[in-house]
Parts: structure tokens; C-alpha cells; sequence
């Protein structure tokens, strides 16, 4: 099996870099972060019972709770997804532009436009149905040569109400893909289209620089950290790499160890909290 690395220069508010510009390089596109539409307090439980429903599989044992969290998000008429910031950027699928929400948490991409075969992906309480089609896709100058992708025909649940993008464009294993096919930079890899098997994403705060950020294919773009990169091992799900899930040796707030032993972290550009369950 071919592992491919994930780097993160700047995981949401965990780890900080300060840069005053967020430059492209030629295999980099510049993301833009989706705004928020709510601020409620309620907003917590709502992330919450998103995220286990988005990794139900994962809790299949907390059979009574995943009920409850799909009858909260399902009766819960006054918050909306769409709140729930993320990155996107520009791809090119064919000769059409389309922004799409980068995703590390799905292993499909697929947008809004609808051009065989059937397919049903869930986001949690949200779920797109259409059909698939094959074409060339090129992100930041590098392309996946017929690379299968879905186009949405119909979109249910907040999570695309006013969407700022049009599609979603995942970044996790093959394993997880719904559509049952090779991701896109899978996908350049095998295609030799990448000099290197990994990827990075700079992700700035909402205080910092222009509410931007950047994806790197193929390569280490230096100039978004300072100091060596560490390393962490990816566990499985089931025998199979699906998420990008790694050991968490303990979370410090403001000098204060939550003593997180023990416990592991999804990392999910898809979901911008911490949640702890």
C-alpha cells in the first residue's frame, strides 16, 4: 500500500506561524477560509453531534448517543452548518473553475455540477446523491489524469446552505472513498505527477493575516515554519488507513496539561473545533 504524508504547518489554533504573506508557489494554491454565520452557544453541541455523526464508524459503540446526536441536529431548526468554517480553494476539473472545500476527514471529490453511476456520500447529518464522470483535474499546476469525481445532482442538509464553494474536494485515503475510487492526489502520486508522496496545508487564525491559507502538493514549502518538522504515525480504522489519525501525547492550554493520555486526534480541515468525546 502506498502511504502518502500529510504536513501541517498551522493546524486551526493549536500551533501558530507567524507570516505576513501567504505566497503561491507553483504547485500551491491559496485558500481562503469560509466566514461564520452564527455565533450561538448552542453552536458547541452542534459541532459535537457533527462530528460523531461525520465518524459514526469510528463510534459504533456509542450506538445510544449517535441516536441522540442525529435527533438533536435533525431538531435543531435555529443553527446551520454552514457555520462551520473550512478552507477552499480553486481546482480545475476539465476546462471549468470550481472552488472547492478541502477536506482531510472524505476521500471524494465531487461539485454541484451535474454531468454514470450513481453515488451517495453523507457529511454527517448533510449527504449529496448524484452521478460520477471522469476528466483531467489540476490543482496549483499539477494534474490527475481521468480522475473519477461526482456531480452532485441533489445536496441535502445545512451543512450546504449558502455554501461558498462548490464542492468538496477530499484529502483522506482511498479506503474511505464512497464513490469506491482513487482520490485525486493518490492519484497524482501513482502518475508520477508529484515529486514527493505528501502534502501541506498553512492555515491561518481568524486574527491573523488575511484569514488565508495555502496548500502545497509534492513539496515542503520552508517558508511557513521555522525550525525541523516532527513526525507522527498514522493509525488505522479497521485495518485500513481512513482518517488521518495520530496519537496525541497530551494538549496544554495556556500552560495547563489536560492530561490527555493516551487518546488519539483526527485531524479534519472539514471541522474547525476540538472536540474531545
Amino acid at each position: 500500500m502506498n502511504i502518502y504524508t500529510l504536513i501541517i504547518w498551522l493546524f486551526f489554533t493549536i500551533f501558530i506561524v507567524d507570516s505576513a504573506s501567504v505566497a503561491s508557489k507553483s504547485n500551491s494554491i491559496s485558500l481562503n477560509k469560509i466566514s461564520p454565520k452564527h455565533y450561538l452557544k448552542e453552536v458547541h453541541q452542534l459541532y459535537k453531534d457533527y462530528f460523531m455523526l461525520k465518524y459514526q464508524n469510528i463510534y459504533v459503540s456509542d450506538q445510544d448517543e449517535l441516536a441522540s446526536a442525529k435527533k438533536r441536529i435533525s431538531g435543531n431548526v435555529n443553527l446551520t452548518l454552514s457555520a462551520i468554517l473550512g478552507y477552499y480553494g480553486e481546482i480545475t476539473i476539465g476546462n471549468q473553475t470550481f472552488n472547492t472545500l478541502f477536506d482531510l476527514g472524505s476521500s471524494d471529490l465531487w461539485t454541484f455540477k451535474p454531468i454514470g453511476t450513481p453515488f451517495s456520500i453523507e457529511y454527517g447529518p448533510s449527504s449529496v446523491i448524484g452521478i460520477t464522470g471522469k476528466d483531467n483535474v489540476l490543482v496549483g499546476g499539477i494534474k490527475s489524469v481521468a480522475q473519477i469525481f461526482g456531480l452532485a445532482q441533489e445536496a441535502d442538509g445545512d451543512l450546504f446552505i449558502e455554501a461558498e464553494y462548490d464542492g468538496i474536494f477530499g484529502m483522506g485515503f482511498d479506503a474511505l472513498s464512497e464513490i469506491k475510487t482513487t482520490t485525486p492526489f493518490s492519484n497524482m502520486v501513482k502518475q508520477k505527477a508529484v515529486t514527493n508522496p505528501y502534502f501541506g496545508l498553512y492555515l491561518q487564525r481568524s486574527n491573523d493575516h488575511g484569514d488565508v491559507g495555502t496548500l502545497t502538493l509534492g513539496d515542503i514549502d520552508t517558508t511557513k515554519f521555522t525550525g525541523n518538522l516532527n513526525y507522527n504515525n498514522v493509525s488505522t480504522t479497521d485495518g485500513e488507513y481512513k482518517y488521518w489519525i495520530i496519537d496525541v501525547d497530551d494538549i496544554s492550554i495556556n500552560g495547563n496539561n489536560l492530561k490527555f493520555k493516551n487518546r488519539k486526534a483526527i485531524l479534519d480541515t472539514g471541522n474547525d473545533n476540538i472536540n474531545a468525546i
